[in-house]
């Protein structure tokens, strides 16, 4: 009886279903709609849109990859071919030469700028040549004002030696001396004047120390007379 049940329901959804789909049958998908790239102006790939609808009113839509109006393209040039030979064969001067395509743009885009071939001087691989200097700089600033300074300058190669060329010879840095002249001499420093010595102050004079009164000698006593010698008495 279950069984039963179940087959009978399944029954029912099925009829129901079919006399849905009988219903709502859909209609015929209506016209793309116009083709959306999203940029301004509208061009270039893009997206466009179309509907169906059916009797129970319901709508789908269908989405599909499609192509506005074509873009203005530029010109556009190609890359450029390698460098050819050297046209001349000797040691003069002649040229490389380079080539590129252009590729053309449409639908009212700019056009290419430029040349489509190109050109160098060049001078073939086997030509020999000697190397060779440039001119010797300025001399620099001397060292010093006055006495024998130094002061140097220079040169640059501006053609290595190639194919068997002489190489350069020489150097690259000159010196010699400068202001050789006798540096003025200096004035003398002056000395400093002398400071005098200080006046060294008088000595005290000593006070005379008087001297003593000398006494007064003693007055020597007479020298007494000396007596009378008597005469000698005549012999009579």
């Amino acid at each position: 009886k279950h069984a039963f049940m179940q087959h009978l329901l399944f029954l029912t959804l099925v009829l129901w279903v079919f006399y849905s789909s009988a219903q709502c049958e859909w209609q015929e998908w209506n016209d793309w709609g116009p083709c959306e790239s999203g940029k301004v102006p509208n061009c270039g790939p893009g997206t466009r849109l179309r509907t169906a609808d059916n009797a129970c009113g319901e709508t789908k839509q269908d989405n599909g990859d499609c192509t506005a109006a074509n873009c203005p393209v530029d010109c556009q040039w190609d890359s450029w071919t390698a460098w050819s030979g050297c046209s001349s064969l000797d040691c003069a001067a002649g040229t490389n030469s380079r080539y590129r395509s252009r590729i053309p743009g449409d639908f009212g885009g700019k056009e290419c700028e430029g040349s489509d071939r190109d050109d160098r001087p060049c001078e073939p691989e086997t030509c020999v040549k000697d190397c060779i200097w440039g001119e010797w700089s300025a001399w620099s600033d001397c060292t010093l004002e006055c006495g024998g300074g130094t002061w140097t300058h220079s040169r640059d190669i501006v053609q290595y030696d190639q194919n068997g060329g002489v190489p350069c010879s020489g150097d690259s840095l000159e010196w010699d001396v400068c202001n050789t002249q006798m540096c003025g001499t200096p004035e003398p420093t002056p000395e400093p004047a002398p400071v005098p010595e200080p006046t060294p102050e008088p000595a005290p004079v000593p006070e005379p120390i008087p001297e003593p009164i000398p006494e007064p000698a003693p007055v020597p006593e007479p020298t007494p007379e000396p007596a009378p010698v008597p005469e000698p008495t005549p012999y009579t």
